[in-house]
């Protein structure tokens, strides 16, 4: 039995998150992984369901708030305007639900928050938070934690992958490594410096990374391993930890899981050569923008898209200097001819993407408000059609998504009117022009996401779980509320996959249901809503 009293708890909860970590993989490798292999005989493991699409930003958030995208907002990492401008979400930061953490923290329950993705800048905790990637700059609350990670050399990310992946592979991926290594000590020596903590939770995201380069390669095993090794020792050292208390959980989390990639599906390619839309080229930048695209930091460049007037700076000078799309190479929103474009996909690189008809919420649209729902059909009817040369069907489903995703009620964003989601081992870039729209993984495209990720657990208190085959993101925050007896709150997605025996009382739960329709309704007020 948990008792919890006050802020008194004999109950310790490790919340591992690994960015991009899927079951089959480790199913693979399990033979050469201690620690996971321990999860297997003794806890639970199984599939977890990520959202639509499977992006980290999206996935996250929803992790964190218990939300599904269509409600928290975060439907990508970056949105488009109504000047076709390409705008950052923003950071979960912005979201009106509040993290799990935060929730733990006005109950008297500290937790250690170390590298959660799209949280920037580190915000007031009990306890500990240091803030992940995208981070433009390490942030730390409260700040006087932040010597521990310079004495470490504590580092974000690694910068420039594709460039460094086509250069140096064996390199990046010890390089990887070493960040992961040191995350994981940061972990433990921050726990130590707070002492008595009840949550620590750090997300490693050398999974990932090392996946979407390595995953559809021959030999890609050697690669891989090296990146679950890393994680698989912070289990074992994990476990041990817990293996001295009476009561306590060790989990393990992925945003989303991985597959290879045989095809990319050239998607803003095919519109143009369906007639949807129209280019206007030049022959004389592809170098450049691909040098660019290689050379930049991705922190950099969703830092850059955050900020309204650095993204309108950007897109001027592509005007002027870079304007017209190469007949093969990347090229951006502004290299369409906007008044003959009916639709256009934007987003990030996935196996889901976005498409929007270009109508009257734009600038310089093609589509009268009277022909979208002709136009779209056409579109839904010609993309279930797309087949490869080999005859194989590349989109699995269209999904029609106009007003589902508002981008957290930002009146600067568009929103999508289609979501493309494509079938195993094909993997979808809006942003890549080719004379054929259907062509070979990119160098740091051959894994990419799928949609089953991983959930596991051990430790003292795994007997308080609920037998079931597969869970979701959303399910994460819920069950963590209710390992501490907080309960569901009311406008979660998630349910809790803990034995419902010892939950709070109900006067704590209301109050904790006020408070957040009290953020609620600043929010509303906030976005004039």
């Amino acid at each position: 039995m948990i008792v919890c009293i006050g802020v008194v708890s004999y109950l310790k909860v490790i919340l591992v998150g690994v960015d991009g970590a899927t079951y089959w993989v480790i199913k693979d490798l399990l033979p050469r992984l201690k620690g996971f292999n321990k999860l297997a005989k003794e806890g639970v493991i199984c599939d977890l369901k990520t959202t639509l699409p499977p992006l980290s930003s999206c996935a996250w958030a929803s992790i964190y708030t218990g939300v599904r995208p269509s409600r928290h907002g975060m439907f990508d990492f970056v949105g488009i305007g109504s000047d076709y401008g390409v705008h950052g979400m923003g950071f979960v930061n912005a979201l009106r639900y509040p993290v799990f953490w935060s929730l733990l923290g006005r109950f008297g329950f500290k937790s250690v928050v170390v590298n959660p993705p799209m949280i920037y800048p580190a915000f007031k905790v009990n306890g500990v938070l240091v803030s992940g990637w995208p981070s433009p700059k390490l942030s730390v609350y409260p700040s006087r934690f932040g010597k521990i990670l310079r004495e470490i050399g504590y580092r974000i990310d690694v910068d420039g992958l594709e460039g460094r992946f086509r250069k140096d592979p064996d390199g990046t991926v010890d390089d990887l490594v070493d960040v992961a290594k040191i995350r994981g000590e940061a972990c433990f020596r921050l726990s130590e410096e707070l002492g008595n903590w009840d949550l620590m939770f750090p997300v490693f995201t050398i999974c990932d990374r090392i996946q979407h380069f390595a995953l559809g390669r021959n030999g890609w095993r050697k690669w891989v391993l090296k990146a679950y090794r890393v994680v698989d020792e912070f289990i074992q050292r994990a476990l041990r930890l817990l293996r001295d208390e009476d009561e306590g959980l060790l989990f393990i989390v992925s945003d989303h899981g991985f597959q290879p990639i045989r095809k990319t599906f050239l998607v803003n390619s095919w519109l143009v050569k369906k007639g949807f839309a129209k280019l206007r080229y030049s022959n004389i930048r592809s170098l450049i923008r691909e040098y660019i695209v290689n050379g930049v930091s991705l922190r950099t460049i969703y830092w850059g898209a955050s900020h309204k007037r650095l993204a309108s700076l950007v897109g001027k000078i592509n005007n002027l200097f870079l304007g017209g799309a190469p007949k093969r190479g990347r090229f951006s929103i502004n290299d369409f001819v906007l008044r003959k474009t009916l639709a256009f996909a934007s987003g990030t690189i996935s196996p889901a993407t976005f498409i929007w008809i270009n109508d009257d919420r734009f600038r310089y649209f093609a589509v009268r408000r009277s022909k979208k729902t002709l136009v779209k059909e056409k579109l839904i009817d010609a993309l279930l059609e797309v087949r490869d040369s080999n005859g194989e069907v590349i989109v699995r489903d269209v999904v029609d998504v106009e007003n589902l995703y508002n981008g957290n009620g930002r009146d600067d964003l568009v929103s999508p009117d289609l979501m493309i989601v494509a079938n195993d081992e094909y993997t979808i870039d809006p942003w890549y022009v080719s004379s054929s729209y259907v062509v070979g993984p990119s160098v740091y495209r051959h894994g990419d996401h799928s949609f089953e990720g991983v959930f596991a657990a051990a430790g003292p208190s795994v007997n308080r779980l609920k037998d079931f085959d597969f869970c979701g993101v959303v399910d994460v925050a819920p069950t963590i509320l209710n390992l501490f007896n907080i309960g569901t709150p009311s406008w979660m997605d998630g349910i809790s996959l803990i034995r419902s025996n010892t939950l709070l009382k109900g006067s704590l739960r209301d109050n904790l249901k006020i408070k957040v329709k009290v953020i609620e309704k600043k929010v509303r007020e906030f976005s004039g809503g």
